[in-house]
């Protein structure tokens, strides 16, 4: 991840010691800033509504329980339990990183109201990826992870960890991206998934593969 540090109100965002020691990751970090919002011309530069964009990355080595921790972090799993109201689930899209690569993010939408306010509006994109081996097997690799993400909440079955075993995943490395974009006042998913797509390629960094000795 490269963090846009020099954003508009830019900070880091504390990760609760509670929820570490739930998801034991390697990796994690999150932080906020602000986004122009579109208004009714869609016209970005005459924004007056700013967006709050709060994105998380958590990696998990490989290792016995990395799968069951990085499905553990969802937005329809972590915003519920802090009064948000799911309203919509458009499914998973994937979103270009290079011209070689692109990354599915499954897309909710959710509304929070207080009383005698006007309801909040998020959009929340996430994406779960497994370490894999490049070569010509990637076809495979990205529909196994739309596969993974299209589905409820994993609570890691018998019948899932077996699964697991036959596909060969068991032991893999994973990481999660969450990308949470708020404001007070409602904005579509066309407008949602344009943010996004912007994010991705700035923000998230590709690396060559370690080689073995």
């Amino acid at each position: 991840m490269k963090w846009p540090q020099t954003a508009p109100n830019f900070r880091d965002v504390p990760i609760d010691e509670q929820v570490r020691n739930i998801l034991r990751f390697d990796q994690g970090q999150a932080a906020a800033w602000r986004l122009p919002a579109l208004d009714s011309t869609n016209d970005w530069s005459s924004a007056t509504r700013p967006l709050i964009c709060t994105v998380y990355f958590f990696r998990w080595k490989a290792g016995k329980n990395s799968a069951l921790l990085a499905n553990l972090h969802r937005p329809d799993v972590c915003l519920p339990a802090v009064g948000w109201g799911q309203t919509a689930d458009t499914g998973v899209k994937n979103y270009p990183v290079t011209p070689n690569l692109s990354l599915p993010f499954r897309h909710f939408e959710f509304q929070r109201a207080f009383e005698d306010s006007v309801p909040q509006t998020a959009h929340a994109f996430y994406c779960l990826s497994e370490d894999r081996a490049s070569g010509p097997s990637a076809p495979w690799q990205r529909a196994d992870a739309s596969r993974m993400m299209s589905g409820n909440p994993s609570e890691w079955t018998r019948a899932e960890r077996l699964r697991s075993v036959l596909d060969g995943r068991r032991h893999l490395g994973q990481q999660v991206i969450e990308a949470i974009f708020f404001s007070s006042e409602p904005f579509s998913a066309a407008d949602a998934e344009s943010y996004l797509r912007d994010l991705v390629r700035d923000v998230v960094v590709t690396r060559e593969p370690e080689k073995s000795l």
